[in-house]
């Protein structure tokens, strides 16, 4: 019997598939559980147009966070803390604090671990850094003040 699960089945079908089950397993477990639905021609096509839909809004939501990601080249960042007088922070620059910048600048929801820092920035002065973003990099740099 060929089905459309509304809900996920664990090692089965996910939810908006289209597959074909043995009639018992259907009649008996996801169809009186509405796991599922009989897969009819027109329900079939319509899922289609959601599915259409769906794939065209998420390509253009990351047509959208691509050029915004473009932003990210060339930004700058500019922290001020306090140093002593060879210029060593008492305050080390970490990979949040260089995230939450950015996500200030740009809204693009940036994490911590996706700023490549090999350790904190300790001293004052200007350090290139790259981010990563949608498993491409976009280098940065940070000036450091005091």
């Amino acid at each position: 019997m060929e089905i459309i699960f509304i809900e996920d089945v664990k090692n089965i079908g996910r939810r908006g598939e289209i597959k074909n089950v043995a009639d018992g397993f259907a009649r008996n477990f996801l169809l009186p559980r509405k796991l599922a639905i009989g897969a009819t021609l027109e329900l079939k096509t319509k899922l289609q147009k959601e599915n259409q839909n769906r794939i065209q809004e998420r390509d253009e939501q990351v047509r959208a966070m691509e050029k915004l990601a473009l932003s990210l080249k060339g930004l700058s960042l500019s922290f001020t803390e306090k140093a002593n007088k060879e210029g060593t922070l008492f305050k080390s620059i970490s990979k949040k604090m260089i995230a939450d910048q950015i996500n200030e600048k740009i809204n693009l929801g940036i994490k911590s671990d996706g700023v490549v820092l090999d350790a904190p920035i300790k001293n004052v002065g200007s350090f290139p850094i790259n981010v990563l973003f949608n498993k491409k990099s976009y280098p940065i740099s940070v000036q450091v003040n005091k």
